[in-house]
């Protein structure tokens, strides 16, 4: 019954009329069910019309509105990565564990991931053949119990495209389910995420846009037609790249990767710059009076 189900919510949604229509059941084995679903990690949305309540599942991205964390020191630090590619056989595993080592050594408590934590299903023609692992289960299994774990270190991740595959296809958000099984790894949301940290507001952002002739110009581009107030730091995601600038109020990174060469990026003369930042903010009353960056390469 769950199949059917799930195509009559992926195709139009379901109502609770319906459902007892349809499938004889009562509001309450509703609720039950749509809360086994989303267990599960499916993508489903409510939303009221004419008075109803009609379940959805949806298949696209969405974004989150500001996260607010705990308010920090006048000088503080946290590590910023992206693109790390759990389940491929190109995944840099060991270098990943040694970048969270130095974090741990640190003392420093979040860790800021701009996506593509997993490398997903089916992304590209030939994919497959890159893959350790081919199912979501597994490849959840195995971030769960691979992924980097330090005791006083929280990272907090957005989903990019690689991720968001399973879902667009089947309507399963892994980010969720990943999260569900590891406190340590605090799920923002799908493609973008904006942390207030004391003030200072932090843009997380895996950006799908293409290769430019300059490797600043990314970052240049997405400042250019921002709408709105731009935020005070920007992290991009996706393209493999590392790279700091300041464009007018704010501070822009390419944050990097964990992931070697790929028959896919090989083809297309894509680089893979493996490693991450750590960045140090001096601030005051959500101000950046300074920031070092520091590029810790692999």
């Amino acid at each position: 019954m769950n199949d059917k189900i799930l195509y009559d919510l992926k195709k139009s949604g379901l109502t609770y009329d319906v459902f007892l229509e349809k499938y004889e059941l009562d509001k309450k084995s509703v609720k039950e069910l749509i809360k086994d679903l989303r267990s599960k990690g499916y993508n489903i949305h409510d939303y009221s019309v004419q008075g109803e309540v009609l379940y959805k599942l949806e298949t696209f991205t969405s974004e989150r509105t500001a996260i607010h964390l705990d308010e920090v020191d006048e000088d503080f630090s946290f590590g910023l990565i992206s693109d790390t590619h759990l389940c491929a056989k190109t995944c840099r595993l060991n270098d990943l564990l040694e970048y969270y080592d130095i974090i741990e050594e640190r003392g420093i408590k979040n860790v800021d991931h701009c996506g593509d934590l997993t490398d997903g299903l089916d992304v590209y023609h030939g994919h497959a053949s890159e893959l350790l692992y081919h199912t979501i289960d597994d490849q959840i299994d195995f971030v769960v119990n691979n992924y980097p774990h330090k005791k006083n270190v929280t990272t907090h991740y957005i989903t990019g495209n690689h991720d968001l595959k399973v879902l667009k296809k089947v309507g399963i958000d892994v980010g969720n389910l990943i999260s569900s099984r590891r406190s340590d790894l605090h799920y923002l949301g799908q493609v973008l995420a904006i942390i207030d940290l004391a003030g200072i507001k932090i843009e997380l952002c895996h950006y799908k846009g293409s290769m430019a002739w300059s490797r600043g110009y990314r970052l240049q581009k997405y400042l250019r037609d921002y709408s709105g107030t731009s935020p005070d730091v920007l992290a991009l995601g996706h393209k493999h790249q590392m790279e700091f600038v300041k464009i007018m109020n704010t501070y822009g990174f390419e944050a990097g990767c964990f992931q070697g060469p790929t028959t896919f990026t090989k083809e297309r003369g894509l680089p893979c710059l493996c490693g991450g930042w750590i960045v140090r903010i001096v601030q005051k009353d959500g101000v950046i009076k300074k920031i070092i960056p520091e590029w810790i390469g692999f």
